[in-house]
This record gives C-alpha cells, sequence and structure tokens, in this order.
C-alpha cells in the first residue's frame, strides 16, 4: 500500500488528507481485500479527512461536499503524480481559476 499526505485546497479551505492506494503485496492480502469488496483492489484509494477522521473509498460517497468529492475523483486518477505534501486545488480542477494554489504551511 503506498500512503501520500496531501492538502486539497478550494475556496477559503484547506484539508489536510491522507491517500491510501490499495496495493496488496502478498496473495493473502489480495484474497482479504477481495473478500470485503475490493475486486481489483489496486484501483481503489482511500482518503481520509484527518481534521474529521472520515473515510471514504468513493468518490461520489462524500455525499453533497464538492471538496472532497472532486479532489478525491482527481487523486484517484492522478495518485502516481501526486508527491507527499502536494496540493490538490480543487478551484484549478474545476476551471474556477488558472493558476494552481501552492502550500499553505
Amino acid at each position: 500500500m503506498t500512503i501520500k499526505i496531501l492538502e486539497v485546497r478550494d475556496r477559503g479551505t484547506l484539508i489536510p488528507v491522507m491517500a491510501i492506494r490499495l496495493e496488496p503485496e502478498t496473495d493473502y492480502t489480495r484474497k482479504l481485500l477481495r473478500r470485503v469488496g475490493f475486486a481489483q483492489p489496486e484501483r481503489y484509494v482511500l482518503l481520509i479527512h484527518l481534521a474529521r477522521l472520515e473515510v471514504q473509498h468513493d468518490h461520489y460517497a462524500w455525499c453533497s461536499d464538492r471538496t472532497m468529492g472532486e479532489a478525491h475523483r482527481w487523486i484517484i486518477d492522478h495518485f502516481d503524480e501526486l508527491a507527499p505534501g502536494d496540493v490538490v486545488d480543487v478551484e484549478y480542477i474545476v476551471c474556477e481559476t488558472s493558476t494552481r494554489k501552492g502550500p499553505e504551511l
């Protein structure tokens, strides 16, 4: 499994998240993940909202939370390109701004 701590940004928002790609290292781990519904585990990214300790594996499951849903979808599609500490700028992703935000901390 690969873990990355990221910064999700949106209008007036900074959310620290932990993204975990389920990459089974053994046959046992693969079977265990399949048993709980992750048929192709390497296609899933668990996203944890660290301030609320809320976790989802499906970007649609964030209900009406545009920020987390858009960020999660983008993280799934670009996981390999992200480095720990990178900023995921939702306003930039949805083309509301033309420049990406940098890290605030």
